[in-house]
C-alpha cells in the first residue's frame, strides 16, 4: 500500500475558543478521512470549532460521518465544562464528562 502526504490548509489561529453557532451534526464535513493518505495537522494553526454542549471545543484530527460517526480530535473543555449527556454512553449506563478547572483532552471515540 503507498501512502501520499498532504498538509491540512493554513488556517488562522486563535488563542481563545471561538463560538460561531454550531452546524447541524449532517452538515459536519469530513476531516482527513482517507485513511490511504499520510497528512500532517498542524493544531496551532487550527481554530476551536463548538461542540453541542457550548462549553466544550474541539480540534478534528479525523473525522468521518459527522456528529456521530468515528471521530479524534483535541478537546478543550472551559471551566465548569461538560456533555451533560454523552450520546456514546454504553446501555443502561451514565457518562457525563466535566471539568471544574478547564482541560484539554486527546479524545477518540468510535472505531477507526
Amino acid at each position: 500500500m503507498s501512502f501520499s502526504t498532504t498538509r491540512t490548509p493554513m488556517i488562522e489561529d486563535a488563542s481563545r475558543p471561538q463560538n460561531r453557532g454550531e452546524p447541524s451534526p449532517e452538515a459536519l464535513a469530513d476531516v482527513n478521512a482517507d485513511l490511504t493518505r499520510r497528512v500532517v495537522v498542524d493544531t496551532h494553526r487550527m481554530t476551536w470549532e463548538p461542540s453541542p454542549s457550548g462549553t466544550v471545543w474541539r480540534k478534528p484530527l479525523f473525522r468521518r460521518g459527522g456528529e456521530f460517526g468515528p471521530v479524534t480530535s483535541l478537546v478543550r473543555y472551559a471551566p465548569g465544562g461538560a456533555f451533560p449527556d454523552w450520546i456514546r454512553s454504553p446501555h443502561m449506563s451514565q457518562h457525563s464528562p466535566f471539568s471544574e478547572s478547564g482541560c484539554l483532552n486527546y479524545v477518540r471515540v468510535g472505531g477507526l
